[in-house]
């Protein structure tokens, strides 16, 4: 990846939102603990990475600018498929935010530093809104029914 990205592009890359517009379907298991990027995603040391575990896509931002999909007027820049993550989906080096949808829910954990195997804290259920993401912390999160 090039060190010398726009002010847009960085920002598209640094916040991750989840957008859980729809929860059917997300029924699958919290409990199985991401891996290792692959190879021919992100570089060998990202930032940091935003993993979907569950079944629906989750809306993810790259930066945290508050400038938000392809006009720029979105709540996010795009979304992780489910069972797939930032790096090997957008080859995203840095995830900055996600964003949970009006009505909808998911479980949150983090890992405090990009070594991996991941050191994951316990879940947490949030709510509704944008979360920004600190650097060198991995996200492992779900859409789940409130």
């Amino acid at each position: 990846m090039s060190m010398h990205l726009t002010r847009r592009t960085r920002a598209i890359l640094a916040t991750a939102v989840i957008a859980a517009a729809t929860l059917a379907g997300a029924g699958s298991s919290a409990t199985a603990a991401p891996t290792a990027p692959a190879a021919a995603g992100c570089s060998d040391h990202p930032t940091n990475i935003l993993f979907n575990s569950g079944a629906g896509g989750i809306g993810v931002m790259h930066l945290w600018d508050g400038v938000y999909g392809k006009d720029g007027k979105q709540k996010y820049d795009a979304v992780v498929n489910g069972n797939s993550n930032t790096c090997d989906q957008f080859s995203w080096d840095e995830v900055r935010g996600f964003y949970i949808g009006p009505g909808a829910c998911a479980l949150v954990r983090f890992a405090a530093n990009n070594i991996y195997p991941y050191q994951w804290s316990t879940y947490r259920k949030l709510t509704a809104g944008s979360r920004q993401i600190s650097p060198n912390n991995m996200v492992h999160i779900q859409a789940t029914p409130c």
